[in-house]
């Protein structure tokens, strides 16, 4: 019995996961823990050419994206931290490229590329999004005015709260953590 969970795709047979972290041997799919491999016709293969043992987390929430990759052979880090939620994964891309440049890749990928895609393959998808709400939409029924939506919204332990409250820079709502 082992906690480490292999994986057979997409990393690859010389792959596993395991608390959030992913071992990958070069050349790998890497990223397919996020959001990108959704948005990308064919998700790159990084390190093509090179024999490297990684270790690579991924996270993102409302607001931030991240992306580590550990490298034991040469005792180096890769750690990109984003601020705003993007269109795609970009610190997945960021993290990727600057693994190609550390060891010297001779058939880099086009990561403006693959992150052009994501972001117009996201984009595409708002329409459905407008479809789905016009068409569970209640017949007869008006938005609420924005006030009704002031509040401080805790979790059901009462340790975490959303607090919404009139913006004072903008015309409209603003949205808090705690």
């Amino acid at each position: 019995m082992s906690d480490i969970a292999p994986f057979a795709k997409p990393f690859g047979p010389q792959s596993s996961y395991w608390m959030g972290w992913v071992q990958a041997q070069l050349p790998a799919v890497l990223g397919a823990v996020g959001c990108n491999p959704g948005f990308v016709k064919s998700t790159p293969t990084a390190g093509k050419g090179k024999d490297i043992e990684i270790f690579c987390y991924q996270s993102s929430m409302a607001g931030y994206a991240t992306s580590a990759f550990l490298i034991s052979s040469t005792q180096s880090a890769i750690v990109v931290l984003t601020n705003p939620m993007s269109l795609n994964d970009a610190a997945d891309w960021v993290g990727q490229a600057i693994l190609e440049a550390l060891f010297n890749v001779e058939e880099l990928n086009d990561y403006i590329e693959y992150a052009n895609e994501s972001a117009n393959a996201h984009l595409a998808d708002f329409p459905d999004m407008r479809k789905s709400c016009e068409a569970h939409r209640i017949p007869g029924t008006e938005p609420k005015q924005l006030d009704a939506y002031i509040e401080k919204y805790h979790n059901m332990i009462g340790n975490f709260f959303i607090d919404i409250a009139r913006s004072q820079q903008l015309e409209g709502l603003q949205l808090a953590f705690q």
